[in-house]
Parts: structure tokens; C-alpha cells; sequence
């Protein structure tokens, strides 16, 4: 059980880097919180998050760009990446996100970025695999 909904915990979505390290540092939006909770529930298996609220200086770090749905004004995230391995597994939170009418979806090698910020383009799907 978790502590900001049934399935996820506050940690999940803090920030990791050493500057924000116990300071407990970000909280998704509400909107990601009940996507991700939908998710679940579609997919019927736990979800792990990767990378939830970055800090500006951990999302420079990391590669991120600006502006960020991983960083937000108030230490909320508009975004999360999530473990996601093989194409099977990748193709059935696709599918589930576009039941979920998320409209910003970013896929990895071994990750999915969840995106539902209001303010930046959509609807729109890419890569990072590199060219």
C-alpha cells in the first residue's frame, strides 16, 4: 500500500540527486497520480517508477530538457518514467496509455515517459533511441 494513493508512495517521485537527498523533494500532479493508478489497473501488475520530480539542476544533469514535465514550479511532476521492457511489455502500456487518453508518451529502451502536462505539445509520441 502506498502513502499518497493505494499503490504509490511520496518517495517514488522525489528527486535523487545529493542536493534534494531526505529532503523528500516532489509529488506528482493529481492528474498523473490517476493515470498511473489507471494504468495499473489496466495492466493489472505493479508499476516502477524511474525518474518521477527532478530538481532543474538533476534534469541538466540527467540530459533532461527545458521546459520539463519532470520539474515543476511547486515540486510537482507532470511526468514519470516508468520500467518497461521488451516489446510486448512496451506495446501493452502504450496501448493502455492511449485508453487512458494520454496524449504525451515517450519510449525508451527499458522505459516509458508518461507526460500529461496541459501546456506543452500533444498530441505527440517519441523516441530516445538516438538515430
Amino acid at each position: 500500500m502506498g502513502d499518497i494513493s493505494e499503490h504509490f508512495s511520496a518517495r517514488e517521485f522525489s528527486c535523487p540527486c545529493f542536493r534534494c537527498f531526505g529532503k523528500e523533494r516532489g509529488r506528482p500532479s493529481k492528474k498523473l497520480l490517476a493515470v498511473l493508478e489507471g494504468l495499473r489497473a489496466l495492466i493489472g501488475r505493479p508499476i516502477h517508477i524511474t525518474s518521477g520530480y527532478r530538481c532543474p539542476q538533476h534534469n541538466a544533469e540527467v540530459g533532461g530538457v527545458f521546459p520539463s514535465e519532470h520539474t515543476g514550479d511547486d515540486d510537482t511532476t507532470d511526468a514519470a518514467d516508468i520500467i518497461c521492457l521488451g516489446d510486448a511489455e512496451r506495446f501493452e502500456v502504450v496501448r493502455a496509455l492511449f485508453t487512458l487518453k494520454v496524449q504525451r508518451i515517450g519510449i525508451g529502451r527499458t522505459f516509458i515517459h508518461v507526460g500529461v502536462s496541459p501546456s506543452l505539445p500533444q498530441p505527440c509520441i517519441w523516441t530516445y533511441y538516438g538515430t
